[in-house]
């Protein structure tokens, strides 16, 4: 979900889909800069569904504020469930959201 500062719109709208089973995980790319309530509602959606998150960052520290060109190796930062995001001190991120086992 890449959406330019919408995510909480388009979250909102896959809620009705979690009454009929499992959700598939979503990678969702947070734009506090266009929406600054976007991480209160991200933390929330995770909450309430039950969802952990990990956050996708480059390999590389200096330039992990955005998702990496195909020839870079990206990692995934495990924030638990409910999510610590917190520790992301940026206005641009991706989160990977999915139901885990206990």
């Amino acid at each position: 979900i890449d959406v330019e500062g919408y995510e909480d719109d388009v979250l909102r709208g896959l809620e009705p889909l979690l009454a009929d089973g499992p959700l598939p995980a979503v990678v969702v790319e947070v734009h506090e800069s266009y929406n600054p309530d976007a991480r209160d509602f991200v933390l929330a959606f995770c909450e309430r569904h039950d969802l952990a998150a990990s956050w996708i960052a480059e390999d590389r520290p200096e330039t992990d504020d955005h998702l990496a060109p195909a020839d870079r190796r990206l990692v995934l930062e495990d924030l638990g469930r409910p999510p610590d995001l917190a520790g992301i001190g940026r206005e641009r991120y991706a989160l990977l959201l999915e139901q885990r086992l206990a």
